[in-house]
């Protein structure tokens, strides 16, 4: 199972490209924009991993964002923020096989709200990312 870590530190350290780091976070500024895209459906996460292992992730991302500072530094969050967490894992079963996983949180009435990832939302504009350690505490899968 691919399951968060208690240890969960979002770093931000200098990155140019953040899709070629393994775990990488992305902090989006909520921007009204008009702009529509149209895409491909995908199978949800839970597919990939099982299903109480996702709920597992959601509620323990949600649950350390809320507690405890997660970022090595000071950040000012607004309401409408958005926390995007992508994370990266290879199957045991198959060492070829790497599942991505990707997490959105919603900043509202100051706290963090699990939301469901949407590639297309375009509601939203990059303030800061970077790379995140200590990501998970084990990986099996049942293939």
């Amino acid at each position: 199972m691919c399951t968060v870590s208690d240890k969960l530190k979002l770093c931000t350290c200098k990155t140019e490209n953040v899709e070629q780091l393994k775990h990488s976070w992305i902090l989006y500024k909520y921007h009204k924009s008009e702009v529509i895209l149209m895409g491909e459906p995908m199978l949800p996460q839970e597919y990939e991993i099982g299903k109480e292992n996702e709920e597992y992730n959601k509620k323990k991302l949600e649950t350390l964002l809320n507690e405890r500072n997660c970022f090595d530094v000071d950040l000012t969050i607004n309401n409408k923020d958005i926390l995007e967490l992508n994370f990266s894992c290879t199957s045991k079963a198959n060492p070829d096989r790497t599942i991505h996983l990707v997490y959105e949180f919603i900043y509202k009435k100051d706290k963090w709200t699990v939301s469901e990832y949407d590639p297309f939302n375009t509601d939203k504009l990059q303030k800061q990312q970077g790379k995140i350690k200590t990501s998970f505490t084990k990986f099996q899968t049942n293939e």
